[in-house]
C-alpha cells in the first residue's frame, strides 16, 4: 500500500495551484498619461577651463574665474544655497617629442552648478557667468516646482487611460475585465537641455528659450478576463 508523504501533498498542492494560476485568461495593457508645463526652474552647470605650463599659474587663475563667476551670481541675488562649486581637476598634459615624452602644460578644470528660479533671468545669468569667465557649458536641465503635483495628475490619466483601453479591448473579443492582477507604473519628465562642453564662443549672447517640457506617466497593467 502506497502512503501519501507530506512532502508529497505540499507538492501537488502547490502544481495545482499553479497550474490554476497558468489557466486564467488575463489582458495586458499599457495607460499613457501627460501634461505640458511651462518649465519655472533651470539647473546650469558651467565651469572654466584653464591651460597654462604653470601650475601655479592655471591655478591662481582658474580661482580667480571662479571667484569673478560668484561675485557675479551674487550681484544677481542668485542664494548661497542655489550655487555650488566642484573641486579643482587637474590634468598634466603631454606631447610625443622624438620618441620621448615631454611635460607641455596642465589643464584646470572647474565646476559651478547654479539653480535659476527665476527664468527670465536665465539668460543673465548664461552672460554674465561668461563675462566673468566661464568658458564652458556643460549641461541646462529644466524641469518644474511643482512636478510631485503633475505627476499624480499624469498617473490619474493613465489609470483612466488603461481602464478604457482594458475594456475597449474585452469587449471587443466579448469578455469583460476582472481585477488587476499585476500594476506597475513608470514616469519621466522629458524637456531636459543638454549640452557637452559647448564654449562660450559657441553660445555667446544668444537668447536661451526654454519651451516646454512634457511630464508624462506610463502604467502597465495586468487584468484578470471573465465571460
Amino acid at each position: 500500500m502506497l502512503r501519501s508523504t507530506p512532502f508529497a501533498t505540499l507538492l501537488f498542492l502547490a502544481f495545482a495551484v499553479g497550474a490554476s494560476a497558468d489557466d486564467r485568461r488575463t489582458i495586458s495593457v499599457t495607460g499613457h498619461g501627460e501634461i505640458d508645463v511651462e518649465p519655472d526652474i533651470a539647473t546650469v552647470r558651467m565651469g572654466i577651463f584653464v591651460f597654462d605650463r604653470d601650475l601655479l599659474k592655471a591655478k591662481r587663475e582658474a580661482d580667480a574665474n571662479i571667484a569673478s563667476i560668484l561675485g557675479a551670481l551674487k550681484r544677481l541675488e542668485v542664494k548661497v544655497d542655489d550655487i555650488q562649486t566642484s573641486q579643482l581637476h587637474m590634468k598634466p598634459k603631454y606631447k610625443d617629442r622624438d620618441d620621448n615624452w615631454v611635460l607641455v602644460g596642465y589643464e584646470i578644470t572647474r565646476s559651478v552648478t547654479v539653480t535659476v528660479r527665476k527664468m527670465m533671468q536665465l539668460n543673465e545669468v548664461l552672460n554674465q557667468s561668461i563675462e566673468a569667465g566661464a568658458n564652458r557649458l556643460e549641461d541646462i536641465s529644466l524641469s518644474y516646482s511643482k512636478g510631485l503635483e503633475v505627476k499624480d495628475q499624469t498617473l490619474t490619466q493613465a489609470i483612466e487611460n488603461a481602464k478604457r483601453r482594458a475594456a475597449r479591448l474585452a469587449a471587443g473579443f466579448g469578455a469583460k475585465v476582472g481585477k488587476a492582477v499585476a500594476i506597475e507604473a513608470e514616469s519621466a519628465s522629458g524637456g531636459d537641455v543638454r549640452y557637452n562642453m559647448l564654449f562660450a564662443p559657441a553660445f555667446g549672447e544668444a537668447t536661451y528659450h526654454p519651451g516646454r517640457i512634457k511630464i508624462e506617466t506610463d502604467v502597465n497593467v495586468i487584468l484578470e478576463l471573465t465571460d
